[in-house]
């Protein structure tokens, strides 16, 4: 009779133990990363407006460098977008050309909503002959150069170029 006992009611309660926890073990997904509920300030229309405004007046410049930029990860970490709306140029230092088309929304998105320029860099260390005034590099050689170098992916992905002396 005890083994009886114990073969049925083991199971029983075993089978309510496991029927009474599985919606505490079901996976739920989570976002974690809400960047606009992280703030207190309405990004609509009328921020961007103002904001692209402020950036068009004379002030000083907020310039950083972005690298590692996939624009793919489910991670804002890659995205150009993660920056700092108060960021007037962000400078590309590695996967500046060959984007993808990730790469090329987000891009867009940083320009034209927020009002970014956004740029890439290259060494000019060693500058051609070709590109010298008289043997000597000159800040317009440079730019000269530099427009010369990178003048395919600047009209293909619509980089902005930012001379200011």
């Amino acid at each position: 009779m005890k083994n009886s006992i114990k073969h049925f009611l083991l199971p029983l309660v075993c089978g309510i133990a496991f029927i009474s926890c599985e919606k505490q073990t079901t996976p739920e997904p989570v976002q974690i990363q809400r960047p606009e509920l992280q703030s207190p300030i309405v990004r609509d229309d009328v921020y961007y407006a103002r904001l692209r405004a402020y950036k068009k007046t004379d002030h000083k410049l907020a310039f950083g460098w972005f690298g590692s930029w996939t624009a793919i990860n489910p991670s804002e970490q890659s995205r150009l977008r993660s920056a700092p709306d108060s960021m007037d140029i962000i400078s590309i230092w590695s996967q500046w050309h060959s984007l993808s088309r990730e790469q090329i929304e987000d891009k867009a998105f940083v320009q034209q909503v927020l009002g970014t320029k956004v740029v890439f860099c290259i060494s000019a260390k060693d500058v051609p002959e070709e590109f010298k005034v008289d043997g000597q590099i000159t800040d317009e050689s440079l730019k000269d150069y530099a427009r010369a170098w990178g003048k395919d992916s600047i009209d293909k992905y619509q980089y902005d170029t930012y001379w200011r002396n």
